[in-house]
């Protein structure tokens, strides 16, 4: 087909304006249609790194957990340790790997809760004993610490509590 085929054949078939319209409106639905696509795929991104995101915190929580043991064994015999073996050598360097173990945690952003003077708050702590009567209650003693990563608790902190 020649170029003046196709002259002849729009001529034949009324005016160019009224080819083009129902093309303008394809055109205009195809271009919404990409829209929502591309829209749609923004989303599907953003929901993906939020996904990938909450993965990364359950696999630390998950880490966490299972290091935790390990973590109590080192806090056990560090107030297990008789006052005269404190001043060894031996001593120094577990506590120094403590420390490493301790700086670690905090690296990853994974805090240790406190209780030392602190009033008892059950969303970070576990009473695992109660003495005294009163309204107060204020922590006595530590007997297992507890880890937060953020504002989530991964673990309470056992504690002994004193009602005042």
């Amino acid at each position: 087909m020649t170029t003046q085929d196709i002259k002849d054949e729009i001529k034949d078939e009324g005016p160019i304006e009224e080819l083009l319209e129902p093309q303008e409106d394809n055109a205009q639905e195809y271009l919404e249609g990409w829209k929502r696509e591309r829209a749609d795929f923004e989303n599907y991104k953003k929901e993906e790194a939020t996904r990938m995101s909450q993965r990364d915190v359950y696999i630390k929580r998950l880490f966490l957990l299972k290091l935790l043991p390990i973590l109590d064994s080192f806090d056990l015999a560090l107030r297990n340790t008789p006052e005269d073996a404190k001043k060894s050598d031996w001593f120094v360097g577990y506590t120094y790997i403590q420390k490493q173990f301790e700086d670690f945690l905090k690296g990853e952003g994974i805090e240790i809760i406190e209780t030392k003077d602190k009033e008892f708050d059950p969303l970070l702590h576990e009473a695992i004993e109660i003495e005294g009567e009163g309204e107060r209650m204020i922590i006595k003693e530590e007997l297992a610490r507890g880890y937060k990563m953020g504002e989530f608790v991964v673990r309470p902190a056992r504690v002994k509590v004193q009602k005042l």
